[in-house]
């Protein structure tokens, strides 16, 4: 009679392997992760590896996106309306790419681009309709007007700086992170003095 397994231990077991898939990506990258690798971390067998996923993609993405969610429910418990905009925007991305169970330093650009084209396309088509979501409410917190081309031309500039450094160490983990400061100090610096002078303009209208 085969065991019956648990709610409760389905959801344990389920978390051990993003645990150790977490830890496998840190330490070998995402492309040589292999499912043996997955099951020899976490101790099961292979048959109930994929009694919980069809493929090893499919576990990859799942750790992926829940450590995103992860990440973006911390940014949303900010308050940026009150206390100090330049420290609580410093905060905010040093929660996505220096906080220590970040997982954005260890993918590599085409990570993504090569895992999701051995996914279905409706879960690219998902995740591109998450991701514009979740930007538009970034750039609503932080006070961007995306029709501001030349505001949303130079945050996506940085953006795009701080996650090529976040995934290259070609020179260092001391120098990437040194980088990463002084990106994250020039993105807060922009926005804050974006933020003060529409707030000059703003008195100023109504005088």
């Amino acid at each position: 009679m085969p065991k019956i397994v648990t709610e409760e231990e389905k959801r344990r077991l389920k978390e051990a392997m993003h645990h150790e898939t977490v830890q496998l990506i840190k330490t070998k990258g995402m492309k040589k992760i292999t499912v043996e690798d997955i099951i020899h971390a976490v101790g099961i067998a292979k048959g109930t590896f994929y009694n919980h996923y069809p493929s090893k993609e499919y576990l990859l993405f799942d750790v992926i996106q829940k450590s995103e969610e992860k990440l973006f429910q911390k940014f949303l418990t900010i308050d940026f309306q009150t206390g100090d905009f330049h420290a609580n925007v410093r905060k905010s991305l040093r929660e996505i790419y220096l906080a220590e169970d970040s997982i954005v330093l260890y993918l590599q650009p085409d990570d993504i681009t090569s895992l999701l084209n051995k996914l279905p396309m409706k879960i690219k088509t998902m995740l591109e309709e998450k991701q514009a979501k979740n930007f538009q409410r970034i750039a609503e917190i932080f006070a961007i007007d995306q029709q501001d081309a030349q505001t949303f031309g130079v945050v996506s500039y940085l953006m795009d700086c701080l996650h090529f450094t976040a995934t290259n160490v070609d020179y260092g983990v001391e120098a990437r992170q040194m980088s990463l400061e002084i990106l994250i100090d020039t993105f807060a610096d922009f926005l804050t003095k974006k933020k003060e002078r529409e707030g000059v303009y703003y008195e100023n209208s109504n005088n």
